[in-house]
């Protein structure tokens, strides 16, 4: 399992447990991975895809659309097929 936590105030404090290489057969990524900043995103796909073993699957959801904006004092980036070709 990869471990990621938020500070539950404001969000914003982030901590992710170190990188594996070749370790998991799944990682589930639902509505997590939106509130990662446009400009991070490729980086973080790139760590849970050394994460994932041969032939292993990710799983990644995004409200559909195409760049970064700010709701309720919460940011989100919402991202399309083109978007993440992109990356």
């Amino acid at each position: 399992m990869i471990l990621v936590t938020t500070d539950a105030k404001d969000g914003k404090n982030v901590t992710v447990l170190p990188d594996w290489f070749e370790c998991f057969d799944g990682i589930w990524a639902c509505a997590s991975l939106l509130h990662v900043p446009l400009d991070q995103l490729a980086d973080a796909l790139a760590r849970l895809s050394r994460a994932l073993k041969k032939d292993g699957v990710l799983y990644a959801s995004f409200k559909y659309g195409r760049g970064e904006r700010e709701h309720n004092g919460r940011r989100f980036t919402d991202l399309n097929e083109s978007g993440l070709a992109e990356l």
